[in-house]
This record gives structure tokens, C-alpha cells and sequence, in this order.
């Protein structure tokens, strides 16, 4: 499971956090001079945004103790703090910050609870950056399958009783759960590789594919292909015929 999420889903989550970054450097050039609040937020993200995002005095604050503050590099994090609070009121006066980041964090809220994180976010900061994953965009990057969050709720409780997802408690106070693959869910590779790939071909514009996928045995880009499992040949729609199996359960006469 931690061998496709580093090779496939992390590169790509890399790349695709630094290019925030910069876009918020342009957005607030004097961001690492700056006075900044990661509502909810992690080392790890700090950590790899180092050359880029490296501001000046740097909280992170979070409702519970995930590991996120143990094991912070002194040397290369010297400006990082990291506190919890209650999730419901920031512990720092108006204005305190001058810039407060939540990123990909919002979605977790409950509903109901999202007014009143917004209203600590802009009481605290001068200026404030909220992002979350876009809806319209086809593969779920915290499941990294595509399609799950458009599902109604009933159905995605059906992936976790098909034992394709598994819901884990990230949160106890107050209690908030996120979904992960399990073995099921990512042997579904195969079938994600595909409808990437039918996105490439269908659904592009003239810049081309957003993302090149490298087979790191031959360090080649690759477009997915479909083999017969006996000869090696690729396989059509076409070129497909379809027996009754042993499994096969006769109708009731």
C-alpha cells in the first residue's frame, strides 16, 4: 500500500503543492517576511516547501496530537511552532497573524461548524488563503480513485462494506473520520490507470495531458494497455468473447 502511494500519488502531490506555493508567493511577495498561521496543517507540508514557502515565524495549529509536531528538523524548521486548541475558538487576538493558511482542510469540517472556522480565520488574520480539493475534478485525492466524491453517502458506506474503503477515526474531539484504501481498493489500479488515460484521450485540450506517467523499469512514459494474460496481445472490445464459467449459476427452470 505505502510502495504505490510513494510512487504513484506522492510525486504527484509534490509537484502539485509546490506549484500552490509559488502561486502564493506571487500572490503575497513578502510571504516569508510574514507573521504565518497553518490552520490545520502539517510539518511535512513546511518541510517540503523548503526554498519556497520558508516564512519568518510559522504556527501550526491543530485539534490533536497525529505526530505532526515530533521529529521537527531544528536546522531546517527553526521559525516552526506547532500547538493544538479546541477546533472551535483560535487562542490569538484579532489580527494576530499576518497571513492564515487553511489548505485542504475545510472539507473535514462538519457543516455546520465551517462559519465558525471562517470567522476565526479572518478575526486572527490580516489576510487569509482557504483551499480545498475542486469538486469538479474527477479523481478524489484522498482516496485517489476517481468519481468517489461524487457519490451520494450511501453509496461511498457501501465502498467501506465492500471492504474497498475503510473509515479511520483521524480525529476524537470531536470525533471526524477519513476514508483510506485498503488492499481491495488498490488493487483497482488497473481500472484508475484507465480512466486516466481515457481522460488524456477524450477530455484534453491543446496543451496536452496534465500528467506523463514514467514506468520506472525502462524510465519510459507509457500510456496503459490491456493484455491478453495467455499471449500478450493487446486486448479490444471486439476481439473479446465471453463463455459461460464454472461460477455460473443456471436460472431456476
Amino acid at each position: 500500500m505505502s510502495s504505490l502511494w510513494t510512487a504513484f500519488v506522492h510525486p504527484i502531490s509534490r509537484a502539485t503543492r509546490r506549484r500552490r506555493a509559488k502561486e502564493i508567493v506571487g500572490l503575497f511577495p513578502r510571504f516569508n517576511q510574514s507573521k504565518v498561521l497553518d490552520l490545520g496543517g502539517s510539518r511535512h507540508f513546511w518541510e517540503k516547501m523548503e526554498g519556497i514557502l520558508e516564512p519568518a515565524d510559522l504556527t501550526v495549529l491543530n485539534i490533536a496530537d497525529d505526530g505532526q509536531a515530533m521529529g521537527i528538523s531544528e536546522a531546517s524548521l527553526p521559525n516552526m511552532k506547532i500547538e493544538l486548541y479546541d477546533g472551535s475558538t483560535i487562542p490569538y487576538p484579532d489580527g494576530f497573524f499576518d497571513i492564515v493558511i487553511c489548505n485542504s482542510v475545510i472539507e473535514h469540517v462538519p457543516p455546520s461548524q465551517r462559519k465558525r472556522v471562517m470567522e476565526e480565520i479572518k478575526r486572527v488574520g490580516k489576510s487569509f488563503i482557504v483551499q480545498t480539493p475542486s469538486l469538479s475534478f474527477p479523481i478524489e485525492p484522498h482516496f485517489v480513485m476517481p468519481f468517489v466524491h461524487w457519490l451520494p453517502r450511501p453509496i461511498g458506506k457501501k465502498l467501506v462494506r465492500f471492504g474497498i474503503l475503510r473509515r479511520v477515526p483521524y480525529s476524537e474531539s470531536p470525533k471526524r473520520y477519513e476514508y483510506i484504501l485498503t488492499q481491495k481498493g488498490l488493487d483497482l489500479y488497473p481500472v484508475i490507470m484507465a480512466m486516466v488515460h481515457w481522460g488524456d484521450t477524450h477530455m484534453g485540450d491543446e496543451r496536452g495531458r496534465p500528467l506523463l506517467h514514467e514506468h520506472k523499469s525502462c524510465g519510459k512514459h507509457f500510456d496503459p494497455v490491456m493484455v491478453c494474460s495467455e499471449c500478450g496481445e493487446p486486448l479490444h472490445a471486439k476481439q473479446v468473447h465471453v463463455h459461460a464459467g464454472p461460477g455460473r449459476m443456471e436460472a431456476a427452470g
